[in-house]
């Protein structure tokens, strides 16, 4: 099942995350669909039903792990959300040309 979800997430050891602001890697993994299933299940060598099923049990088990954890209050969300809305404004104005005209 682990080989199953690495593959169906595009999960890696070194994360697949990059830093919005350093464009490195955090070594998180942000879960995503990396291709569809039908072409998966031709590179796993499995039938596209068995690997439905699976991706299920997998999806399953995704969704009990995230409910069980705790979840982030309104206040962190909204400080997280200004913390990369001042980082975008950051980025902006060292990459603005300096031309000498201000």
């Amino acid at each position: 099942m682990l080989k199953i979800a690495v593959k169906l997430y595009g999960i890696s050891p070194e994360g697949n995350y990059r830093d919005e602001l350093t464009g490195k890697k955090t070594g998180k993994n942000i879960l995503y669909m990396k291709a569809p299933l039908a072409e998966l299940a031709k590179e796993l060598r499995t039938p596209e039903e068995q690997l439905n099923k699976r991706a299920e049990i997998i999806r399953n088990k995704l969704f009990k792990a995230r409910e069980s954890r705790e979840r982030p209050s309104e206040r962190d969300i909204r400080r997280t959300l200004s913390i990369r809305k001042f980082g975008r404004h950051v980025q902006c104005v060292e990459a603005w040309p300096d031309d000498g005209e201000y």
